[in-house]
């Protein structure tokens, strides 16, 4: 009931950091969280433009999927990340999606010093993301903003840039709802 209740506290705020990150990536963004092997949208904002990806608050999708799913297992612990890819494996979605362990655990290294996940096409075919993580007081990310765009190619440099940006407000975001 308590956790029940600092969430509902704290939704408000949350709803305006979507809003500028719709606004930052012109793109449908969401707030996730990891639930066991699983990552769920639980809060999300669309941005008023013609073309956008729409999806369901509540739908769920395995931990190691798109880019929010490899924040979430970027940030945990090697023992947790190896548990991940031992028992749900590598699996391909699309043919753009990683499926070797080594190249996987390098992505996890990177998006670690990066501090933000993009994916291209890895989870559904068109579809691009981005991932950045909500810590708590402790360092440990207990949610992301995710934003989910139609696929652009040649995109990487956009994408970095949106990344950047979308990190500084989910760190500003972890300091209030959190600190």
């Amino acid at each position: 009931g308590k956790r029940a209740e600092e969430f509902i506290d704290y939704m408000p705020i949350v709803r305006e950091y979507l809003k500028q990150a719709a606004i930052i990536t012109n793109s449908t963004c969401a707030l996730v969280q990891h639930i066991d092997d699983e990552w769920i949208y639980i809060e999300k904002e669309e941005p008023l433009i013609p073309f956008r990806v729409t999806i369901n608050i509540g739908q769920r999708f395995k931990i190691n999927s798109g880019a929010t799913g490899k924040l979430f297992v970027a940030y945990m612990d090697y023992t947790m990340q190896q548990k991940i890819i031992e028992e749900l494996g590598l699996k391909a979605l699309t043919n753009k999606t990683i499926t070797e362990k080594m190249e996987f655990e390098k992505e996890l290294q990177k998006i670690r010093n990066q501090g933000y996940s993009i994916s291209f096409e890895e989870h559904y075919e068109g579809i691009d993301g981005i991932a950045v993580p909500i810590f708590d007081r402790n360092g440990q990310v207990q949610m992301a903003i995710t934003s989910i765009l139609v696929h652009k190619s040649n995109a990487q440099e956009e994408y970095k840039d949106k990344a950047e940006k979308l990190k500084e407000l989910a760190r500003e975001l972890s300091e209030k709802i959190f600190i």
